[in-house]
C-alpha cells in the first residue's frame, strides 16, 4: 500500500473514493432503467392492446416492476454504504449488485452492472492483500499525487468502474450467441409456458452479451490516459 509521510493510506483512500463514485454511477443507471420499466408497464396498461394487456392481466409487468425496483433499491443502498461507511466485507455487495443487474436484462442495468462488478473486483483485491494490481497485465497500482491511480507497468491511469479482467468481456460473445439461439427456439414453444421462459432468458443473455461486446470496443473511451512516472515510482506517493 502507498503511505504518505504522515502515515495515511493514500492508495486505500483513493480506491474507496473512486469505488463510491463508480457505485453512484451504477446506481443511477439502475434507477433510470427501473423508471423506464415502470413507465413501459404503465404504457401497456393505458394502451391495452390484446397481446400486451394479456401480460398486464397475468401480472408479468407487476413482477418485473417489483424486481427492478428491489434491485435498484439494493444498488442505491450499496452505494450509500460505500459512501458513508467503511467495512471490510462490503466488496461482496458490489458483486451481488452487479450479478442482479445482469439478471434483469435491461441495457442500462447491464452497463451499471459492469461498474458494480469492477468496484467489487478492486475492493476485494485491495482488502485481501493491501496491494492493487491491474486486471489486464498484473501491473502494480500506485497513487499518483493524491487524487489518481496509475499502473506502474504501463504508466496508464486507472479508472475504477471501467477497469476489469478481459475474460469478463470475452464472456459476452457466447452469452449473446446463446441468447440468440434461445430466442430462435422460443418460437417453437409459442403459446406454452416455456415460450415466456425461453424468450425471457434469451433476451437477458442477448442484451448482456451485446453490452459486454460493446464495452470491449468502447473501453478505450472510458479508460484513463498515460502519465510519465519517475524511475522509482511507487515507493512513495507521486506528485502530479
Amino acid at each position: 500500500m502507498t503511505m504518505s509521510s504522515s502515515g495515511e493510506d493514500i492508495l486505500g483512500r483513493i480506491i474507496s473514493r473512486d469505488a463510491a463514485k463508480a457505485a453512484r454511477g451504477g446506481a443511477i443507471l439502475y434507477i433510470v432503467n427501473t423508471v423506464i420499466v415502470i413507465l413501459f408497464g404503465l404504457a401497456i396498461f393505458l394502451v391495452g392492446t390484446p397481446f400486451l394487456f394479456f401480460f398486464r392481466l397475468s401480472g408479468y409487468e407487476l413482477i418485473t416492476d417489483s424486481i427492478a425496483t428491489a434491485i435498484a433499491t439494493y444498488a442505491l443502498a450499496t452505494f450509500l454504504w460505500a459512501r458513508y461507511r467503511q467495512n471490510a466485507s462490503r466488496g461482496v455487495h458490489f458483486y451481488v449488485a452487479g450479478v442482479l443487474g445482469l439478471a434483469v436484462g435491461g441495457l442500462l442495468f447491464s452497463w451499471g452492472a459492469w461498474q458494480f462488478l469492477s468496484v467489487g473486483y478492486w475492493l476485494r483485491q485491495y482488502q485481501r492483500s493491501g496491494v492493487a494490481r491491474s486486471p489486464r497485465d498484473g501491473g502494480e497500482i500506485v497513487a499518483y499525487g493524491s487524487e489518481s491511480l496509475v499502473n506502474k507497468k504501463t504508466s496508464r491511469l486507472v479508472r475504477i468502474g471501467y477497469d476489469y479482467p478481459k475474460k469478463w468481456v470475452y464472456a459476452g460473445v457466447p452469452a449473446a450467441v446463446v441468447g440468440y439461439v434461445l430466442l430462435s427456439l422460443g418460437n417453437s414453444f409459442r403459446g406454452s409456458f416455456w415460450f415466456t421462459i425461453t424468450t425471457s432468458v434469451g433476451w437477458i443473455l442477448l442484451i448482456d452479451g451485446v453490452s459486454f461486446v460493446a464495452m470491449m470496443f468502447n473501453k478505450r473511451a472510458y479508460l484513463g490516459g498515460f502519465v510519465r512516472l519517475p524511475p522509482d515510482a511507487g515507493s512513495e506517493t507521486q506528485s502530479v
